[in-house]
């Protein structure tokens, strides 16, 4: 044994922080392995550095390694963690082991307390596979704000198709479905579901998306009807503000200016849509 495998083999942790840093589960393995001959002490720091890592680096292969093989410990494993590896091997690894299906995110940059089943509403596929493997639609949390019900979430991120199902099954709805579909739409993806919230679900075009949870300080968050969501941008937006001025939505709602704030952003294109409205060229659908 030369004197730098030596060092190496002195802290195996580090041999095993090394490898996720460099995607090498041959060298995760070595020192997972150096550690359990040393001491348990250091096969338990090699274990918890080693998820920590791994989950840091989305590596599904090492991940999978360290849970199923290597017994690491869960705690370091996150909602948000797992959205970006997508293995149903993994997945299903952590279940047996215990881990949470349910459990909220702690982990995801702007503090969004997501479930995975939330992370994952985009695909519908994986929301079957959590739905069969134990994920619930409700866990009574009522922080609308950080902790949205999956309806909404859905309604930003998922299809329509799944949110009918899901509300077949009893998915809780939240209050700022129509804003952020609204919201998403501007990306020019997402109309659908912006019709659909409106046309079959009966969400309101002027409804105050605050509330008791949304509305506190420390979200910095302004608040008004999914019309103000639809111009928040300097471009895009054009087919939201149009539908939504077609069933009703009112540019000086409560006082508001919305034609004052798409000039400020210097977005054209809206302007020239609630121009049209403000010339009586687009036609209000009454209700019946």
């Amino acid at each position: 044994m030369d004197a730098a495998e030596e060092r190496r083999r002195a802290i195996p942790a580090g041999l095993v922080v090394s490898g996720c840093g460099r995607h090498c589960l041959e060298d995760v393995r070595r020192g997972v392995n150096w550690a359990a001959e040393k001491s348990p002490r250091h096969l338990a720091d090699a274990l918890q550095k080693g998820i920590r890592g791994a989950v840091r680096e989305f590596d599904e292969e090492i991940t999978f390694y360290l849970v199923a093989e290597a017994e690491a410990p869960l705690e370091d494993v996150d909602p948000w963690h797992l959205s970006f590896m997508k293995s149903l091997r993994l997945w299903e690894a952590l279940i047996k082991r215990g881990w949470n299906i349910n459990q909220r995110s702690t982990r995801e940059p702007q503090n969004k307390r997501y479930r995975l089943i939330d992370f994952v509403c985009n695909r519908e596929d994986l929301v079957d596979w959590l739905l069969d493997h134990g994920a619930t639609l409700d866990d009574g949390e009522k922080d609308t704000y950080f902790t949205p019900p999956i309806l909404q979430v859905v309604a930003e991120n998922g299809s329509v198709d799944l949110y009918k199902r899901l509300q077949k099954l009893g998915a809780p709805h939240g209050p700022r479905e129509l804003h952020v579909a609204v919201k998403k739409s501007c990306l020019g993806i997402h109309m659908p579901m912006v019709r659909f919230l409106v046309d079959e679900i009966g969400c309101d075009v002027n409804q105050l998306d605050g509330d008791e949870y949304f509305n506190v300080s420390y979200t910095n968050m302004f608040y008004g009807p999914p019309l103000w969501w639809a111009i928040q941008d300097s471009t895009g937006g054009e087919d939201a503000v149009r539908f939504l001025l077609q069933r009703g939505a009112d540019p000086y709602l409560n006082g508001m200016d919305f034609m004052k704030d798409a000039e400020k952003r210097k977005n054209t294109g809206v302007l020239e849509v609630m121009q049209e409205w403000k010339d009586g060229k687009i036609p209000v659908q009454k209700k019946d």
